[in-house]
């Protein structure tokens, strides 16, 4: 029994960057490790308008829950960190992984952070160790490389007073909604109704083919159809949520 693959690629968002080379370049990771540590610098200063100037005018991140943080919205979770939190806040960013696009404009690092600072919590100074694993997009401007896009946050943790903190779950009831929409895509598919399946996606759904072409909502019915009168039943179609 053959199976065929469903292209369903729900996407917040696309960045587009040219193609990185698969490799590491000292020269810019020296580079970047000078930015990484201005950066620290910067928040041991409680400096916003100098955290914000590595940053470029179009800066945002995807957080883990998968909400989108603008630049808007990002100086002002830099604006509660330093407010919050007390310096030195002793920042350590270890560089794993590094790819550079060829003309060197576009720098992808995967990297792990981890923090030491004091806050207040119920009235008591409290030590906060935090780590997280994260990627981030780096561009080469006029003014040096600024920090474009976080993304791929991951590994989160954080310990008070070196005991372990464990925040509540709240993708739980998420998860458990989006495995009911997929198991609808399943039964849409075993039945091969096309009506059934579009009705799943929103107006402005659209996938990213491995070749990178891009198709719209339109294209992508389009798709469906003639895949449905390719595929011979039984159609078997699963999706497992790995993060």
């Amino acid at each position: 029994m053959k199976k065929f693959p469903l292209i369903a690629l729900l996407a917040l968002m696309i960045l587009t960057v040219e193609p990185v080379a698969a490799q590491d370049d000292p020269a810019v990771r020296k580079e970047l490790e000078g930015q990484y540590q201005k950066l620290n610098e910067a928040h041991d200063r409680r400096d916003l308008k100098a955290i914000l100037a590595l940053k470029t005018a179009d800066f945002h991140a995807i957080f883990p829950d998968g909400r989108i943080g603008d630049s808007k919205i990002m100086e002002e979770y830099s604006r509660n960190f330093i407010e919050k939190n007390l310096p030195p806040y002793n920042i350590r960013i270890t560089i794993q992984k590094l790819d550079v696009s060829a003309n060197k404009l576009i720098a992808i690092a995967e990297v792990l952070q981890e923090a030491t600072r004091y806050r207040e919590i119920d009235g008591q100074r409290r030590r906060v160790d935090t780590s997280v694993k994260q990627r981030e997009t780096w561009s080469r401007t006029s003014e040096g490389w600024k920090l474009k896009y976080v993304d791929n946050v991951r590994d989160a943790k954080t310990f008070i007073d070196g005991k372990p903190f464990e925040r509540a779950d709240a993708t739980v009831p998420v998860r458990k909604a989006l495995e009911a929409q997929y198991a609808e895509i399943a039964a849409a598919n075993q039945r091969k109704d096309l009506e059934a399946l579009l009705a799943l996606r929103a107006p402005d759904f659209s996938a990213k083919f491995p070749n990178g072409e891009i198709r719209d909502s339109r294209a992508m019915a389009e798709y469906s159809r003639i895949l449905f009168e390719q595929m011979q039943a039984p159609i078997e179609v699963s999706n497992t949520i790995d993060r």
